[in-house]
């Protein structure tokens, strides 16, 4: 690839507000061009706080929603509804380059900026694999003061370190 790819998210979450702002703003602060949540159930303070920044996009995946997408209604299992929504995405053109489809108990922790991993990649490469570490192998990351998604919610700026979590490395696959 010529350029710096933009890259960003897609999750189908259901957590407390908090845990969702977190992901998000994580996300942001790596450089993420685009954070597209599915909501799986209404969360109200995350749906207003993710709105309201440029970079997000939040859709409310409640039953008028998937009597839209599919004359069976909402799938009983949350691995169809995260596929269904995932390929929603992509197909309402999400605005990036590359889109990761992971849970909001992921993070990437890449070892050089995402961006410029995937500008190294060849043109001709399809997709990527993220390789995940076991949570208890991933150190507490502290929340850098003054980031980008510092704004979605107080607790984004009060320092304090993150909760162990699976880690997401990325490996390309031509």
């Amino acid at each position: 690839m010529s350029e710096t790819p933009k890259w960003g998210v897609v999750a189908t979450i259901k957590a407390p507000a908090r845990d969702i702002m977190n992901f998000a703003a994580h996300h942001l602060d790596l450089g993420a061009h685009r954070i597209h949540i599915y909501l799986d159930a209404l969360n109200a303070e995350a749906e207003a706080a993710l709105r309201a920044h440029p970079k997000c996009r939040v859709i409310v995946c409640d039953d008028d929603y998937w009597r839209r997408r599919r004359h069976k209604g909402r799938p009983d299992a949350h691995q169809p509804r995260q596929s269904l929504n995932a390929t929603h995405c992509l197909n309402r053109r999400p605005q990036v380059d590359w889109l990761a489809h992971i849970d909001v108990d992921e993070f990437l922790l890449p070892t050089s900026p995402l961006s410029a991993q995937l500008a190294a990649m060849s043109a001709d490469t399809l997709s990527a694999r993220a390789r995940s570490r076991p949570w208890h192998l991933t150190p507490l990351i502290p929340r850098p003061r003054g980031s980008n998604g510092s704004n979605l919610a107080p607790a984004f700026r009060d320092g304090a370190a993150r909760t162990p979590m699976r880690s997401i490395q990325l490996s390309a696959r031509t």
